[in-house]
């Protein structure tokens, strides 16, 4: 809470009507409302559980295998479904003509999202590219399914609004070489150690651009996690049009990653494998096959990711014999 000082002039010496020190108080600066969750929640990358205060801006992904409730003092009530990924703030608005209230902003990246709001709040939500704007008291479900954006109307009046142009843009991880990986692709973690995986954007030109926010989920956390042991992590494009993510194994196994850019219809889906430490995820036998192959002058392809982004030499000539 900030308090905000209003003072005049300071009197002169000997002044009689010296005038008052006004303070006043402004809610804007404190919490909007708070979060209630049974599971294990994320906000900003941190795990949390129970009951925790929301300021506005957050990005919120529910647990797994149940919802988050927020309560917003001035707006109303927001659902988030299993699973779904957004940021929720308000602020205040001219609502219809010279009703003035409080408008609900809010960012769906993934999953289901319900809105019910007071009768002196309106809603400006995003999902996945498009925008939909909500009277005030209005009731309504928003859903991001596959990169593509649903609404349904439960009461009130909510519409859809046109959107101007965008650019078209591209994210992708980027394999040891620095190229980009193909949807589908799978990233190799080993186990214990944390691996910054590379993650750019591109435009239509396949320039990549700077300042462009990503956000990164894994599937599940029971075999690694994002940042310092989230399943989401957000992060934003350098000058290079690169934003680099951290991610650390803690058990065998392979579980889905994907990256999305918030606002767009730009995703990318594909497996992320963690393994005990060998070449790329191979068992030890394998790499010591590898190793006396390459002594005795034959090529062998290590693919990284899907063997589309590769392209294997040829075979040399000769023959090895691997004793174990």
């Amino acid at each position: 809470m900030i308090l905000v000082l209003i003072t005049g002039l300071a009197p002169r010496r000997g002044q009689a009507d010296d005038k008052p020190i006004r303070l006043s108080v402004s809610e804007r600066y404190g919490p909007i409302g708070r979060i209630r969750t049974y599971g294990k929640m994320t906000i900003d990358g941190r795990i949390v559980q129970g009951e925790q205060l929301i300021w506005g801006g957050e990005m919120l992904v529910a647990p797994a295998d149940t919802g988050i409730s927020i309560a917003l003092d001035s707006v109303g009530q927001v659902t988030l479904r299993e699973g779904a990924i957004a940021r929720v703030s308000e602020t205040p608005a001219v609502l219809e003509g010279s009703l003035r209230g409080d408008m609900l902003v809010a960012s769906l990246v993934k999953g289901d999202m319900v809105v019910k709001l007071k009768c002196t709040a309106g809603a400006y939500v995003q999902a996945s590219g498009s925008v939909f704007n909500a009277s005030p008291g209005a009731s309504f479900h928003v859903g991001v399914c596959e990169g593509q954006p649903a609404l349904e109307t439960i009461s009130g009046e909510v519409r859809a609004e046109a959107q101007d142009t965008q650019r078209k843009l591209t994210i992708s991880p980027l394999d040891d070489r620095g190229r980009p990986l193909g949807n589908g692709a799978i990233l190799q973690v080993r186990l214990r150690t944390a691996r910054d995986v590379q993650w750019q954007v591109t435009d239509e030109n396949g320039k990549r651009v700077p300042d462009i926010p990503i956000i990164i989920a894994l599937g599940s956390t029971k075999l690694g996690a994002l940042g310092t042991g989230a399943s989401t992590f957000s992060a934003t494009t350098g000058a290079n049009g690169i934003a680099s993510v951290p991610i650390t194994g803690t058990a065998s196994g392979t579980t889905q990653i994907t990256a999305q850019i918030p606002g767009t219809n730009a995703t990318w889906s594909g497996q992320v494998s963690f393994a005990k430490a060998g070449i790329l995820g191979l068992s030890t036998t394998a790499a010591v096959a590898i190793g006396a192959a390459a002594a005795a002058g034959l090529g062998l392809g290590v693919y990284y990711g899907t063997k589309s982004s590769n392209t294997p030499p040829k075979l040399g000539t000769g023959t090895v014999t691997v004793t174990p």
